[in-house]
């Protein structure tokens, strides 16, 4: 089975929570690990070039989430960063060290943002849908940035809950409009108000 990043209609990529991932040839029905570790060649490497290097969209927005007239400098130190896609493009989201600055980069053209990307935890979730990033925090607080306006708004309401951050999966669903927040451990899904 290839394990080139396009591949036919009948296969699919399965990537768990837990990291595993798997393709699965549905006509043939065989499978493949995908855990392969070549320097330079993973699965992920290969994805990161097929979608930053044949993105036709050469906008590119890069900001502080909270202070929308601030510049960004050349080079970011980040305490962490999480990679969201969406319509196609990979959108960084991460905190600075020190300041603790939300920052994006709406959508990441250099493949420098990849590297020594690792799987670890987080202490923010966040999702797209359209121009909007959700973040949902350990703290429980609720952010939305709309890209295109600069706009910023928290919400700390879902602070009066009792849930587990590591419990909770924050997702969208493009068809609906709808961002949704999951919780694994009582199966209970809620869709979330968004600003606007």
């Amino acid at each position: 089975m290839s394990l080139e990043f396009v591949h036919g209609e009948h296969i699919s990529d399965i990537l768990s929570d837990s990291g595993t991932k798997v393709r699965i040839d549905w006509i043939k029905k065989t499978f493949r690990w995908l855990d392969f570790k070549v320097k330079g060649k993973t699965y992920y490497s290969n994805l990161i070039k097929f979608i930053v290097e044949f993105s036709d969209d050469l906008r590119e927005i890069d900001c502080y989430l909270e202070d929308k007239d601030a510049k960004l400098p050349d080079f970011i130190s980040t305490e962490e960063k999480l990679l969201v896609e969406s319509n196609g493009k990979f959108i960084l989201i991460g905190k600075t060290e020190g300041e603790k600055e939300w920052f994006g980069l709406f959508p990441v053209k250099d493949l420098s943002w990849f590297n020594n990307y690792k799987a670890h935890k987080h202490s923010f979730h966040a999702t797209v849908l359209e121009n909007t990033i959700y973040i949902l925090t350990k703290d429980l607080e609720f952010i939305q940035f709309d890209y295109e306006t600069k706009c910023f708004e928290v919400n700390d309401e879902l602070k009066e809950e009792k849930f587990n951050f590591n419990d909770l999966i924050l997702t969208s669903h493009e068809k609906n409009a709808e961002v949704i927040l999951a919780n694994k451990s009582s199966g209970k899904v809620y869709v979330m108000k968004k600003s606007g």
